[in-house]
């Protein structure tokens, strides 16, 4: 998942074997509703609940770091929005 000034893209491989088949989603701001990390003790969990169209969105496996600067990138773009 990255996030850029006004929209949030999400990339998914289908698995191993068929690394070739990624699926690709992307949002405007605008259909971004709410961010979250659920903390671990390892490794935390991004959820991304967007206003419509797809389901939550969740990153599990995150380190604490990038989790906490991919939550303040998005929680940039909702403000501005």
């Amino acid at each position: 998942m990255s996030a850029s000034a006004n929209t949030v893209e999400y990339f998914k491989r289908r698995g191993v074997l068929l690394f070739w088949l990624v699926d690709e989603e992307r949002m405007s701001g605008k259909q971004i509703s709410s961010v979250r990390v659920k903390k671990g003790i390892f490794w935390d969990t991004v959820s991304v609940d967007t206003t419509g169209g797809s389901n939550v969105i969740e990153l599990k496996g995150m380190k604490k770091s990038r989790s906490n600067k991919l939550r303040d990138e998005i929680q940039h773009i909702i403000m501005n929005h």
